[in-house]
């Protein structure tokens, strides 16, 4: 999660936010349900373990976690934790042969009254456009219980195709190369369902300001808009965003003090 501790993912019904000691309580509450653990193939863990594995994943390089805000329920509870449904992982490797970075993806709606409603597709797919954009992934893997049927038909829908069956683990593995037309395919998906509104840094330093180059919406820190045709205009000098999502000063050194990197497709 070292990737991702700074980052949100900002979708039209979901917003995706790092995994913090705060949702602990009801991420640990999740995971008492046996549909779950079965699902998941995991084992139930005390509240203390799991503040523990918490810490673990914070400090991971290889794995990007994310749990999914749903939007609606947001707006109606004013309670982040109220309105979290599940969650979504990406697992980090490099393949030896290519050298190429591959990521296993994992989605999970915990909320039983939120499945059924495309907040699991939407979030799988700012998961994968995440993946390719900013990751450098070439190829997802989606390994999946062969009785989650809901499951398998998703990411067949996404044009991952079968790659092995398993009966020793009961699980199928699906795989999705990345490559200019599915990318289009993607991006086509996303804009469907909301447009591409480009990236915000939120930081506590007055005079850093995210740059646009268009005059048609004034441009600010996070809340004060977005624009449709700057999507990559703000991580451009004189303001710069590395890959670990840590916004420089306007001067291009100093690092301005990091609240949140903010990704909205």
């Amino acid at each position: 999660m070292r990737l991702n501790e700074n980052t949100q993912i900002i979708g039209k019904h979901v917003n995706l936010v790092p995994y913090e000691p705060k949702h602990v309580s009801k991420y640990h509450n999740w995971m008492q349900s046996r549909e779950l653990q079965q699902l998941t193939a995991s084992e139930p863990l005390t509240l203390e373990k799991e503040y523990e594995m918490q810490k673990t994943w914070r400090m991971d390089h290889d794995k990007c976690t994310f749990l999914i805000l749903c939007w609606k329920k947001y707006e109606t509870t004013k309670d982040e934790n109220k309105a979290l449904i599940g969650d979504t992982n990406l697992f980090l490797h490099t393949e030896q042969d290519s050298g190429e970075k591959v990521a296993e993806i994992e989605i999970m709606i915990a909320e039983p009254d939120m499945r059924g409603k495309g907040l699991g597709w939407e979030s799988t797919l700012l998961m994968l456009k995440y993946g390719v954009k900013y990751l450098n992934v070439k190829k997802f893997v989606a390994k999946i219980g062969i009785d989650n049927v809901a499951s398998i038909r998703m990411f067949q829908k996404i044009e991952f195709q079968e790659e092995a069956r398993s009966k020793v683990f009961n699980e199928v593995t699906l795989y999705r190369r990345v490559n200019e037309k599915w990318l289009k395919w993607l991006d086509g998906q996303a804009i469907a369902r909301g447009p591409s509104i480009g990236m915000v840094c939120k930081t506590s330093s007055s005079s850093w300001r995210a740059r646009c180059k268009c005059t048609s919406i004034q441009q600010g820190t996070l809340g004060s808009g977005g624009c449709i045709a700057c999507v990559y205009v703000r991580v451009l000098d004189p303001v710069q965003v590395p890959a670990a999502g840590v916004p420089l000063g306007p001067d291009g050194t100093e690092p301005a003090p990091p609240l949140l990197v903010t990704l909205e497709f």
